[in-house]
Formats: C-alpha cells, sequence, structure tokens
C-alpha cells in the first residue's frame, strides 16, 4: 500500500514537472499538492521526506518561475519570502541551488527593506545572515548590496534591538559595501567604520566573528592596497590572514591563500 501512494506521489510530481516545463504554473502547483496531499497519509521515513524536500524544491522553483516571468515578485513580498525562506530549508549547504536560493532570499529581504516603513527583525537577519554568507563564499557582494540598503539596515537595526553583535554586524556589512561600491571620497569614514565593527567582534569571544574579522580587514587592506598605502595595506592583510586560518571551513583557505599572495605584494612595492 505505502509503495502504491509513493509510486502515486511521484506521478503526480512527474505531472507538476511537465505542467511546469510549459508554464501551466496553476496547474503544476495543483499537482504538487496532491502530491503532498498522499505523503501526508505516510510515516515519515527516508523515501517519504525525500520526496517531502523534493516537492518543497519544486513548489519553490514553480512560485519563482511564475513570478519571475509575471514579474511579480515585488508584488506580493511577504509572499515570496515565505517562499523562499522555506524552500532553502531543503537546500543541501554545499549545493549550488543553496547558494542560488540564498541569494533569492537576499533580493527579496532588500525589496522589503526598500519598499516597508516598518521591517520586521527576521528579514533584516535574514538579509545581512545571507549576504555575510555570499561575500565570503564568493568574495564578492552580492547584486542584492546597495550603500542605502545596508545604510538604512543599521538604522532600523538600532531601532529593533539592543543586541549588540547584530547592530555591530550591520555596521560592518554597511562599511564593507562601501568600500566596495562607494564614491573614493567616502571610503576612509567607512574604513574606520569596518575596523570599529572588528575591533568590536574580536572583543565578543564570537569564534563566528572571527571569518568576519578577517574578511573585514581584508577589505580595508584592499582599500589602503588601491591607495598605494602599501605598509598600512600590508598590516590590514597581516590580521585578516591571521583570523582567516582560525576559521573551519575550507572556502577560507582560498582567502588565506589571497591575503598571503597580497602581503608579499605589498613587500615588494615597498623596496
Amino acid at each position: 500500500m505505502a509503495n502504491a501512494l509513493l509510486t502515486k506521489a511521484s506521478e503526480h510530481m512527474d505531472t507538476a514537472a511537465k505542467f511546469s516545463g510549459e508554464r501551466n504554473y496553476v496547474e503544476a502547483l495543483d499537482a504538487l499538492d496532491k502530491a503532498e496531499a498522499i505523503l501526508k497519509r505516510l510515516k515519515a521515513n527516508e523515501d517519504v521526506q525525500q520526496l517531502v524536500a523534493k516537492c518543497s524544491l519544486d513548489r519553490g522553483d514553480i512560485y519563482w518561475s511564475y513570478a519571475e516571468s509575471e514579474e511579480r515578485i515585488k508584488s506580493n513580498l511577504q509572499l515570496m519570502y515565505n517562499v523562499v525562506n522555506n524552500t532553502l530549508k531543503y537546500c543541501d549547504f554545499e549545493s549550488d541551488m543553496h547558494m542560488t536560493w540564498a541569494k533569492r532570499v537576499a533580493e527579496v529581504c532588500g525589496a522589503i527593506i526598500d519598499s516597508q516603513e516598518h521591517v520586521p527583525g527576521e528579514v533584516l537577519s535574514d538579509y545581512l545572515g545571507r549576504n555575510v554568507m555570499i561575500f565570503l563564499q564568493r568574495f564578492s557582494l552580492d547584486e542584492s548590496i546597495t550603500i542605502e540598503r545596508t545604510s538604512r539596515c543599521v538604522d532600523l537595526m538600532k531601532n529593533l534591538t539592543q543586541d549588540k553583535a547584530a547592530n555591530v554586524l550591520a555596521q560592518w556589512l554597511a562599511g564593507c559595501a562601501v568600500l566596495c561600491l562607494g564614491k573614493a571620497e567616502d571610503k576612509g569614514r567607512a574604513a574606520r567604520r569596518v575596523l570599529d565593527a572588528c575591533r568590536d567582534m574580536k572583543q565578543s569571544g564570537n569564534k563566528s566573528a572571527v571569518a568576519f574579522v578577517a574578511l573585514g580587514m581584508g577589505s580595508v587592506a584592499d582599500y589602503h592596497y588601491n591607495r598605494g598605502e602599501y605598509e598600512l595595506a600590508e598590516q590590514r592583510y597581516q590580521i585578516a590572514l591571521k583570523y582567516v586560518v582560525m576559521v573551519p571551513e575550507v572556502i577560507c583557505q582560498i582567502h588565506g591563500i589571497f591575503y598571503s599572495e597580497k602581503i608579499e605584494e605589498c613587500k615588494k612595492r615597498m623596496n
């Protein structure tokens, strides 16, 4: 009986994929509803859980494809926020799919920050968290980052919470945004903002903060390097390297290689 129901659920999912490919999104979602109704009747073993996860991923893809094709992502931001967050839960962290949906979370959160006077705390946290992850893994800021958004995040976070760590992270990202995207005349102040945030992060004793310190110090070092201030740049890269080697993630090893190369380049230019 259970096997027959699993087969029927899979058939509904195949039908959903067919309709989605034809851009018949309503029919596709209806077929997924039927599949999920069957799965709810079954004991949550591994096979059932895999199909539940696939249903959720497929539903997210269908919603996003429909909203994107009809340019409706911004017309119902709360729905899209729920969709992207729920879909992200079912993505393997190491997969390209996880990065795709993390970027979509950041995009939707950015649109909410732009359009709403009162932004929920979870939206701010998701926007900051996803963008920090993307920055760390991709070596560049996500397209959802703008100087205006990150600056508004700082103001909103101050009003929402007294949590120092959350406010420092908002300051850190806002400073990094200006260093990467801002005008030359604004970058000196942004560098000081990032340095202040890094100091607070180091003092917090939070083990997860070491990656932010490394990336922040690296961004400040890049700023000095581009100005030809090689001695200062070398000092900042040294600190960035010191902290990046404390991060266990493999991706940070690449940052370490980059910082080491920049240190040697600074030394050559100073000689």
